[in-house]
């Protein structure tokens, strides 16, 4: 029933995100991404311990505040230093997953930093979002971003499920294995061969992805899994089987787009580095 569930949710959540990517202006999608990151913040005070809906709710505020002057008030000016940003903490966020007990404690200090930290993935994360849909061919860019991301996911839970015999990390995601992530690597490829083949030659050529993409997709698949461990980690140490309950059967906003937020500053860094 759970599996039927999240299909359902699937078919309905995957064409209305892509509508709204297609549809929706530059502001509109910067509103949008920002109450994401605020639904991110609300939960991921709870992931830092915080039992406080005051707390939570400041924290989803301050992100949502934060996106929508990073976006729409400084523009473009400070994207490199968003990207910069977004890509060393989760360069942090990936040696954690060596030290799993690292702020287990939900003490204040433990609890304060790992806000800290939300906000800046979040906010990070969010404005990336939105800087790679006012990029040129932003809407198929962004497209091309949460094609890569599904293919990731669904590969590796299909191949995981029928090939998985060797764990990837055991004591943080007991299901995730090396077989998972080969398989969703396997599914990107396909999907950038067809990007490739389907995108249209001006886009490819103007943003320097044709000889590009296989490897800003391969990052970005990569990044995802970093991302869906550590928020595994975070709701381990807090004992949640999901951040929230807001998408039937996937869980919270960081439950479904835990690996998006995670590799949107890898894939925009990837973009600017292909046009320079």
């Amino acid at each position: 029933m759970e599996l039927f569930v999240r299909v359902i949710s699937a078919l309905v959540f995957a064409p209305a995100m892509l509508a709204i990517v297609w549809f929706a202006n530059d502001i509109q999608y910067a509103f949008f991404v920002a109450a994401l990151g605020a639904a991110g913040g609300w939960e991921w005070g709870r992931l830092a311990g915080s039992q406080d809906p005051t707390s939570r709710a400041l924290l989803g505020a301050l992100v949502a505040g934060a996106v929508l002057a990073v976006v729409l008030i400084a523009g473009d000016s400070l994207t490199p230093v968003i990207v910069g940003c977004g890509v060393l903490v989760w360069l942090l966020n990936t040696s954690w997953l060596m030290r799993t007990q690292l702020l287990s404690s939900p003490d204040g200090s433990a609890r304060l930093i790992k806000m800290a930290q939300g906000f800046v993935v979040l906010v990070a994360a969010a404005a990336c979002l939105a800087h790679i849909h006012q990029a040129p061919y932003g809407n198929g860019l962004t497209i091309t971003f949460l094609l890569i991301i599904w293919a990731a996911d669904v590969g590796a839970y299909a191949a995981g499920r029928l090939f998985g015999r060797h764990k990837l990390a055991p004591s943080i995601s007991p299901g995730k294995t090396w077989e998972g992530v080969i398989g969703g690597q396997l599914l990107v490829a396909v999907a950038c061969a067809a990007l490739l083949r389907y995108l249209p030659t001006d886009m490819l050529e103007e943003l320097g992805l044709a000889a590009w993409l296989f490897v800003l997709a391969a990052v970005t698949a990569a990044i995802s899994v970093v991302g869906d461990l550590f928020i595994s980690v975070l709701k381990r140490q807090r004992a949640l089987k999901d951040t929230g309950r807001i998408i039937p059967g996937h869980g919270g906003i960081l439950d479904r787009f835990d690996s998006a937020f995670a590799a949107a500053p890898f894939f925009l860094c990837g973009l600017m580095l292909a046009r320079w």
